[in-house]
Formats: structure tokens, sequence, C-alpha cells
């Protein structure tokens, strides 16, 4: 399979991409191919040649006009998303999805690929593919983050709520506050040091991405701190 460091110079290269290699990767995405790994190298290349790909089984390749052709692959893209267990392949379909982003299934693919996938790099690169702004807001889902397994995903997830909370801040408060407050039982309560640990980075990620919503809850803070410190 050509390496992806030869794709990458057919970006600086154009006269690299050869009948030859078009020809490489052109059936790469059928139905019946199941070579992630081809897969992967042709999404490399989606930018430099969004057009040679055969995407139906007859090899009639794609039939109608640009939109159709960038829906068609767009829809094909999803599906794989949904159905791989390949998490490589998952990464570079979700690197590619912000190609999309006029399409709404796209934006909202990159959202539940940073909610559900099982990789946590896939959750957290594809959290830094969404926008922060009023249309994010109004998605509550995005809440999950702060109670992921990861605690990377978890200190990225309230950075990116600080940011979109202005924006519905009735929804976001009460959710925030009350979710803190079982932060604070748990630090209390817990005698697992890694946990008690991530606890404590956790909350150092809300009290700085989110001093406006947490200002009521300082004497909180300090006294969960103060009794952690003495105890």
């Amino acid at each position: 399979i050509i390496c992806k460091h030869y794709i990458k110079c057919m970006f600086l290269c154009p006269s690299l991409l050869t009948e030859k290699v078009k020809e490489h990767f052109k059936y790469a995405f059928v139905s019946k191919n199941q070579d992630t790994e081809l897969m992967t190298a042709a999404l490399l290349m989606y930018p430099l040649c969004p057009d040679i790909f055969v995407l139906d089984d007859n090899g009639d390749g794609n039939c109608g006009d640009e939109v159709s052709n960038c829906e068609k692959f767009l829809k094909k893209l999803i599906v794989l998303l949904s159905v791989s267990d390949d998490s490589k392949f998952r990464r570079q379909i979700i690197k590619t999805l912000p190609l999309f982003d006029d399409y709404n299934e796209a934006r909202k693919m990159i959202l539940m690929s940073s909610l559900v996938d099982d990789n946590e790099k896939n959750r957290l690169l594809a959290m830094e593919f969404l926008k922060p702004d009023s249309v994010l807001a109004m998605e509550m889902s995005v809440m999950h983050y702060i109670a992921d397994p990861s605690p990377l995903v978890r200190k990225s997830g309230i950075k990116l709520i600080s940011k979109i909370y202005e924006y519905n801040p009735l929804c976001f408060r009460p959710m925030i506050i009350e979710y803190l407050h079982q932060i604070f039982l748990s630090i209390e309560t817990t005698t697992n040091v890694n946990e008690s640990a991530n606890f404590a980075q956790f909350l150092e990620a809300v009290t700085k991405h989110c001093k406006k919503i947490i200002a009521d809850l300082a004497p909180t803070i300090i006294c969960v701190c103060l009794k952690l410190i003495n105890s």
C-alpha cells in the first residue's frame, strides 16, 4: 500500500498522483472492500482528489452533480464510522468530516464521536473540531463530558462547556453545580488516592474555566480542600 509520507508528498507535488495511484485507490470505498488500511490511506488523499473514488458496487462511479457526490461520500463515511471497530480508521474519518462542515449530518457525527467513541484519543480529537457556538450550546448531551471515564476528556469537556455557557446558562448552571456537589461528596468519602487525584484535577479545571459559574460555591470548595488537608 502507498505510505502516508508519499501521500503527503502528493500535496506538494501533484504530479505524483499518477493514473496508477488513482486506480489503486479508486475502489477503496465500494461495499465489498473491508480493507480499513486502504480506506484510511484513501481518506488522506481525499482533499486532493475527491472525485476519483467509486462508491457503487456496480463500478459506475459517482454520478450526478458535485453536491450529490459530496453527500453520497458523507453518507458512506457516516456508515463506516458507525460500524468500524478499527480506531485508527475511525480517527481518520473524524479528521475528514470537517471537510463537510456545510452538512449538519457531519457536525452531528463529530459530536457523536466526541461522546461515544470507545477510544479516548478519538473523543478528544472530535472535541477539537466542535465549534463553541450557540448551536452547540443547545446540545445538552455535551454535559456527558464531565462524567467521561477519561480525566483528559473531562478537563477538555469543562473547558468547552465554559465557552458555550453564556449561550444557555439556565440549562448549564444547575447541571454543573449539581455535578460539583457530587464531586465534593466523592472527594470527602473516597478512600482511593487515585480517584481523589482525578477528582481534584477536574475540580482544578472547573475553577480555572468556570469562575463565573461557581462563584457561589467558593466557600464550599475551600471547606472541602481544608478538610482534605487536615485529614
